[in-house]
């Protein structure tokens, strides 16, 4: 297989306003592994360099939350200035930026870097690999980092000599020189599936590896989620939505995804008119019976979005919330809804077949009405305990 290489850097510049007003801002960003880092913006304008936060009597972390595990540096941070926003590259790591960081096991190392700064992971001593770039970072020969003893730099296949000619073998911990070792395979694929396409996909996002893992074997993954359903796992039982894989063979995984939950929220119009049935959480596409009952006295007249169903069934896709609208006045037994006519005839409503139902006519805001001479406009009319019918006065 083809090995990767980057061909050559490039490297976002800071506009000269902003490097005159401000020469060297800190800032912080999550990492793609987790942990909270710290920036400065390089006043000439290579771009972004890894930093400590805050230095108190020797506690070059003091207040903050060291990182700790696999840290994962990014290639690119966003920096956010008088309210323009900037992508920079990150292209150092500055002395002293994890000095005391003991939690630190290893670090990967973005193509980005170009200048690795002295003691910059001094008195790491949990630190017991460095996964490096394609082109050796620039160094400061001599000056001790701090790994554990038996620490190593991992190098892309090829560039041992190289390593070896920017002196990296000559740096020390305290006992001995720090090996470059390159991995035995010449390259790894990592192919990503997904369980369905409709919910989401998978993606590689180590910049410059698709589907193809340099011999460094490190590549971070994220499953990107779709409106309706989330992130459950990947087949290897990872649930981490952004992962990093340390890939030493052909590897395939599978995103899977699960139904997002929504909310449905039932209400009435007056608590002593009536109760509702339904309300609670329901995952995507399940569907809701939602049911209005009245109290003594009163009758179901529609929901808030002129719904007359009851019991109304919904199937669920998002949050929602209804209403249950009630009305003053008790119905009386159910008849064969075929016996009544409900109409419009000039401006007022007529029913027929009725005979001993007691009828009310509404506006849809709810009021009752006296039929007769009425406006135009739309009226529910209630026939004892009939649904509810809609008629239109267009005259």
């Amino acid at each position: 297989m083809k090995k990767l290489f980057l061909a050559a850097l490039l490297l976002l510049a800071v506009p000269a306003m902003v490097q005159a007003q401000n020469p060297y801002a800190l800032f912080s960003a999550v990492c793609p592994s987790g942990q909270t880092l710290y920036y400065g913006v390089d006043p000439n304008g290579r771009g972004a360099n890894v930093t400590w936060p805050n230095h108190e009597n020797g506690d070059f972390w003091a207040g903050h939350t060291k990182p700790s595990g696999r840290v994962v540096i990014p290639d690119t941070v966003t920096w956010v200035y008088n309210d323009v926003t900037h992508v920079l590259p990150v292209y150092s790591v500055s002395q002293n930026c994890f000095n005391g960081c003991t939690g630190i096991t290893t670090v990967v190392f973005p193509e980005t870097i170009i200048a690795f700064e002295p003691n910059a992971f001094a008195g790491c001593t949990s630190l017991d690999s460095i996964f490096m770039p394609q082109v050796p970072p620039e160094l400061f020969s001599g000056q001790p980092i701090g790994m554990s003893e038996n620490g190593a730099f991992y190098i892309p296949c090829g560039t041992y000599q190289a390593y070896f000619d920017a002196r990296y073998n000559t740096i020390h911990t305290g006992a001995g020189g720090v090996p470059c070792l390159e991995p035995e395979a010449e390259g790894v694929s990592l192919t990503l599936l997904v369980d369905d396409p409709e919910y989401g996909f998978p993606q590689i996002v180590t910049p410059g590896v698709n589907n193809y893992v340099r011999c460094d074997s490190i590549a971070i993954i994220y499953a990107e989620e779709s409106w309706h359903y989330r992130f459950d796992h990947w087949s290897n039982g990872s649930t981490k939505i952004c992962d990093t894989l340390y890939v030493d063979h052909d590897m395939t995984l599978t995103a899977y995804y699960a139904p997002r939950e929504y909310t449905v929220t039932l209400t009435v119009n007056y608590e002593e008119r009536g109760t509702t049935s339904g309300s609670g959480t329901y995952t995507y596409l399940d569907t809701a019976e939602l049911r209005a009952i009245a109290n003594d006295g009163y009758h179901f007249l529609r929901w808030n979005d002129n719904n007359t169903d009851n019991p109304r069934l919904f199937v669920v896709e998002d949050d929602a919330n209804f209403m249950a609208i009630f009305a003053e006045g008790a119905g009386i037994e159910d008849i064969d809804a075929g016996n009544v006519r409900v109409f419009a005839n000039g401006n007022n409503i007529v029913v027929e077949g009725a005979d001993g139902m007691r009828v009310d006519v509404f506006s849809v805001d709810g009021r009752r009405v006296n039929n007769g001479n009425l406006p135009k406009g739309v009226y529910l009319v209630k026939v004892g305990n009939l649904p509810v019918r809609k008629v239109v006065v267009t005259q």
